[in-house]
């Protein structure tokens, strides 16, 4: 079975929380070689790399999708990285979500010579540290989080029906009816 996806028909990213047991259904907006760009969903625009083909079916093709999870990242060396807060907003937001805040909030963000300035120090690691950070990739980081993430996610205490407990408890009402029985025909009790 290739690709029975038809034309027209619609993309989606059902996208996952595995600590409340709910997911969201999204609908992706725009499809590249690399990942997928979902529409506004309660005002945020959700953006995935894609790892694999989605499943195809008649009327859609499915991606699944679960919270993603920052990385760390450490320098070597002093850095300075400048940026103004028009430029952050748009990073954050997306240029299409920054140019749609009403003029009475954008003026003042875009007319005030403001920026953010951040010097992020280098951090001194030990030979051994420094060979364990450049092994690890981002791959073994979030297969880590999603292992850690979905480790109890399935794992559910055995449970009996409830014909099963009132069958154990008929028997050992009836093992002491036969054991009361049993003592007064014999004149014990």
């Amino acid at each position: 079975m290739s690709n029975r996806l038809k034309r027209g028909a619609s993309k989606e990213v059902y996208l996952f929380y595995p600590d409340s047991l709910s997911f969201d259904e999204l609908t992706v907006e725009q499809e590249v070689e690399i990942g997928l760009t979902c529409r506004p969903h309660e005002g945020v625009t959700y953006r995935y790399q894609k790892q694999g083909p989605g499943w195809n079916g008649e009327k859609r093709r499915l991606w699944l999708a679960a919270p993603g999870v920052p990385l760390t990242a450490y320098l070597k060396e002093e850095e300075l990285v400048e940026s103004s807060i028009r430029d952050f907003l748009c990073f954050v937001w997306g240029e299409k979500v920054y140019n749609k805040l009403p003029d009475d909030l954008r003026d003042p963000i875009e007319s005030t010579a403001y920026g953010a300035t951040v010097t992020v120090e280098p951090v001194q690691l030990t030979e051994d540290q420094e060979k364990t950070l450049s092994s690890v990739s981002a791959y073994q980081i979030l297969r880590q989080h999603v292992i850690n993430v979905f480790r109890d996610f399935a794992v559910a205490e055995p449970t009996k029906d409830a014909s099963e407990i009132w069958l154990n408890r008929l028997l050992w009402l009836g093992l002491g009816a036969f054991i009361m029985y049993f003592g007064l025909k014999q004149g014990i009790i």
